[in-house]
């Protein structure tokens, strides 16, 4: 599939910024939630997700890193340029180190969907310093530790 081009009007939704698509996203990329990746006003996004709407389009939540670095708001119209990413997800090595040591964390991860594998890995691969990325791993497979041993004695 090639990259589809269209405009959508930054609305504010309670504490959430979304942009919502004027073109017919469901008929470009079908129904449900899409991962997607492409340009945001020139910005390149990756590993974002278009939300399906009872209208028929879709909708996208817009951090607010994305909305400073192009610069717009609520009430701003921006420019798409999206295709499906069916790309493989990256797992940052901090993650991947502590899975050697860990395969019930590691197998827990494997069974979680795209988007709380997104939470584990943005989780560490957004801090600046290294040591945070390292404490962060750590953490993260201390929870995921928890939640397979709440899994398996029925807990979850």
């Amino acid at each position: 599939m090639k990259p589809v081009k269209f405009k959508a009007e930054l609305i504010k939704m309670g504490a959430w910024t979304m942009a919502v698509a004027n073109a017919d996203t469901r008929k470009i990329f079908g129904k449900g939630y899409i991962r997607v990746k492409g340009t945001i006003d020139g910005l390149p996004i990756k590993g974002h997700s278009l939300m399906p709407r009872k209208e028929g389009n879709h909708c996208m939540a817009i951090k607010s890193s994305i909305r400073k670095a192009i610069k717009k708001e609520a009430g701003d119209t921006v420019v798409f340029i999206l295709e499906k990413d069916n790309d493989e997800m990256e797992i940052p090595v901090e993650l991947l180190d502590a899975f050697e040591v860990s395969p019930e964390a590691k197998k827990l991860f494997d069974s979680y969907s795209f988007s709380n594998k997104k939470y584990f890995i943005e989780h560490i691969t957004e801090a600046k310093s290294q040591a945070t990325k390292d404490r962060r791993a750590v953490e993260s497979i201390l929870l995921l530790e928890k939640r397979y041993r709440e899994k398996l004695n029925g807990k979850s």
